[in-house]
């Protein structure tokens, strides 16, 4: 059977009853309409009696005062109440053609006795007293004693009060049909409303037994597939309709059987993706941290394990002079062996093909693939080039790579970016060495500059302060240099200061700050160093530069002497500017004193 079939069967007695209350409610409800319009109109004109005898008390009393005070402001309210009176009885008698009942008759006869006895008043009273109120007051006197006028008004309001008796029994007892009207109305759409509401509900249950007999197994299918496990065929239906729902949902099941395996497996590659994606943002965001690019080294080896866990690789830089590649990480598959092996394989550049074409090499995507001349290279591997700016500066090489070829593209495109990030971070890394070294180094000595010293000074002599130690400060002098300029060049001058540089870094130690101060002048930071031990170092640098051979280019320079200045911190002073001015002060006594001599500064007093 088919659905709509059944559904128009079960709706049937429903039908039935609504069509038999709907016409006994239309039939009353005509009745109930009925009574109340004939219950209106008879309103209409019981309010029209009651404005007419109004009209003619206006009429006698506008009529008799002016026939008692003769003031003429009593004939205005009769010459309204005259003219309103045609209007009135103009409408009582439309109101009697339309209502047209068994009571019409006697109406209309009503309203033409009370037309007739007021024609008669106007033209017996009204006007013989209007008139003759100036002209003949003995005559209005006899009129008004002869009560011809109290008679004709008297019956207009016994026919007024008859129309309005009559008039208002009428009403009453249309009144009482229209009450009566509209209870059988509610008591039929009460009654037919209960009955429709039961039947329906009868209709209904019917209708969701069998439907829910039906549809129980789909629905248990449903349920059972919503909880993401697989739902049994459904089968037994007896609705056409319910049988071709149930073979689309067995379909629909089946397909999306198959789509929450392929998401699931979308899922699973997403959140790899998503992992690769935070950790490569964070290894970008650690390189960018780092200080140095030995520091950068040690970020790499913990990361790049943990980045390419599945598979096995090595990171390579280039070194300064552009000849070597210098391994500096090397890892292997997470549990072959422990995971970061020491670094330190070293092989030319040209031994990379990543790095001479400056692209990706895949042996195993080329045609004809080369054979790979790097130490250590075995097996399926995959080498990227580090660029930056479009110079290669290293090389990021991955071996045992999956056979799957979705983990392989996905672990390709996690190594370009991630080959991207370390290139551009290396070379940042190295560009903010290299502008670090030029300003805090002279370029002709390779020790540290004025602006260093200025840098440091301050937080040195800070630091001796807290942990209450001495700080010596010295400041040298190369004696007679202008004339070693003018007498052997400046090229030569400039291999003085070189060698000079390097015996000043052998003479001090690494923690000490040695610095060009300008020119032929240097300045040194003893951190720890009293002033008696600053002025015995000072004299140990004197005697070795006093005792170093010179020669440029084969030919011999001399000797060179230093006048030293030494002062230390706390006796020398308690700030930098009154350490470096003894310092300096100290240094031209030893000038003035005949040079290559050790002077040790004036100690300040407290004020």
């Amino acid at each position: 059977m088919r659905l709509r079939t059944y559904l128009l069967r079960s709706q049937a007695p429903l039908w039935a009853v609504l069509v038999l209350f709907g016409a006994a409610e239309l039939v009353s409800t005509r009745s109930n309409l009925l009574a109340s319009r004939q219950a209106s109109q008879a309103q209409q004109e019981l309010s029209g009696a009651r404005a007419l005898m109004k009209t003619v008390v206006d009429l006698e009393t506008g009529v008799r005062g002016y026939v008692i005070t003769g003031d003429p402001a009593f004939l205005q309210p009769y010459t309204e109440a005259r003219t309103r009176f045609g209007t009135q009885m103009d409408v009582m008698q439309a109101l009697e053609l339309e209502i047209s009942d068994e009571l019409t008759p006697a109406h209309q006869a009503q309203l033409r006795a009370i037309s007739d006895l007021l024609t008669i008043w106007y033209r017996e009273v009204a006007s013989v007293d209007i008139r003759g109120r100036q002209g003949d007051p003995e005559r209005v006197i006899a009129l008004e004693k002869s009560g011809r006028g109290k008679h004709l008004i008297d019956g207009i309001r016994a026919q007024v009060d008859q129309f309005e008796q009559a008039e208002t029994r009428q009403l009453t007892g249309l009144t009482a049909r229209a009450a009566e009207a509209s209870l059988i109305n509610e008591v039929v759409t009460f009654t037919g409303a209960l009955l429709a509401i039961l039947v329906s509900v009868l209709g209904s249950r019917r209708v969701a037994r069998t439907l829910g007999e039906n549809f129980g197994q789909l629905a248990d299918a449903a349920g059972t597939l919503a909880s993401s496990a697989p739902a049994e065929p459904v089968t037994g239906f007896q609705v056409t309709e319910a049988e071709r729902l149930a073979d689309s949902f067995n379909r629909m099941a089946a397909d999306l059987a198959r789509t929450y395996r392929t998401l699931s497996e979308q899922n699973r590659l997403l959140n790899l993706r998503n992992a690769d994606v935070r950790a490569t943002s964070e290894l970008a965001e650690a390189l960018q941290t780092c200080a140095t690019v030995d520091e950068s080294h040690h970020v790499l080896r913990s990361a790049l394990p943990q980045l390419f866990r599945a598979v096995s690789g090595t990171l390579a830089t280039m070194n300064a002079s552009k000849n070597l590649m210098d391994t500096q990480v090397r890892w292997e598959q997470a549990g072959r062996e422990p995971a970061v092996q020491t670094p330190g394989v070293v092989f030319e550049p040209s031994a990379c093909w990543a790095i001479r074409t400056g692209r990706t090499y895949d042996p195993q995507g080329r045609t004809l693939g080369a054979p790979c001349l790097v130490p250590g290279s075995h097996g399926e591997h995959l080498c990227l080039p580090l660029l930056a700016h479009g110079e290669v500066i290293g090389t990021l090489r991955l071996q045992d790579l999956p056979e799957a070829a979705e983990d392989a593209a996905a672990l390709r495109e996690l190594a370009v970016t991630v080959a991207g990030q370390i290139g551009l971070g290396l070379s940042n890394l190295r560009l903010r060495e290299t502008l670090r070294h030029q300003s805090i180094r002279d370029p002709l000595t390779g020790l540290f500059n004025r602006r260093y010293l200025d840098e440091t000074f301050e937080r040195e002599l800070r630091r001796a302060e807290r942990q209450g130690a001495p700080l010596s400060v010295m400041m040298l002098d190369v004696d007679h240099f202008k004339r070693f300029n003018d007498t052997h060049g400046h090229d030569a001058g400039d291999a003085v200061l070189i060698t000079l540089g390097r015996l000043l870094q052998d003479q001090f130690r690494r923690e000490d700050i040695v610095c060009r101060y300008g020119g032929e002048e240097f300045a040194v930071l003893m951190e720890g160093a009293s002033l008696r031990e600053g002025l015995a170092r000072a004299e140990r640098l004197r005697i070795a530069a006093a005792e170093l051979p010179l020669d440029f280019q084969g030919r011999p320079l001399g000797h060179l002497t230093l006048s030293i200045g030494v002062t230390a911190y706390p006796e020398g002073g308690k700030d930098t500017a009154a350490l470096t001015r003894q310092a300096d002060r100290a240094l031209y006594r030893a000038k003035h004193e005949g040079r290559n001599c050790v002077i040790a500064g004036e100690a300040q007093t407290e004020a």
